[in-house]
């Protein structure tokens, strides 16, 4: 018969490491659920114990992203690959944000960042100013679309 012991000593360093093992599974967890505020808040209270750690860079890259926060997302994926410059899935995500910021930001931030997101029209504003005027009027449109819809279906 197989014993298994899981009795770990109590000490500082196990329990920090338990910690920080639970806190990185709870924000995958969080991320597939699409509640990219809790990932992203779980990833940075890992990274005050462990600034280095590249999965709670990746993780909240991920969750920043999805939060339409294009400065977040390239900053914590350009420190992860500056710790790990051999993960492949980094180097992978960092190109692909960095593509489709300076190549084609429209099509790639609106399946990333639903127009529904408050911060939407600021942060694209900010990504893109020369399209700010087109911007302001998409955002003015998708605000009269949601009224028009919420009055027919007294929502």
């Amino acid at each position: 018969m197989l014993k298994v012991n899981l009795e770990i000593p109590y000490n500082e360093e196990n329990i920090r490491s338990l910690a920080i093992g639970l806190n990185l599974n709870l924000a995958a967890a969080e991320l597939k659920q699409g509640k990219f505020d809790n990932a992203k808040t779980l990833c940075s209270l890992v990274l005050k114990f462990e600034p280095y750690n590249t999965k709670a860079l990746f993780r909240r890259a991920k969750a920043a992203l999805r939060l339409c926060n294009i400065q977040q997302t390239l900053l914590d994926l350009w420190q992860a690959r500056q710790i790990y410059p051999t993960n492949i899935e980094i180097v992978k995500e960092l190109q692909k944000v960095k593509s489709a910021k300076s190549l084609d930001v429209d099509r790639q931030w609106d399946s990333h960042c639903p127009k529904t997101n408050s911060n939407w029209a600021e942060e694209k504003c900010r990504i893109m100013p020369n399209e700010t005027k087109s911007v302001i009027e998409e955002d003015k449109n998708r605000r009269e679309e949601g009224e028009h819809y919420t009055q027919a279906h007294g929502v």
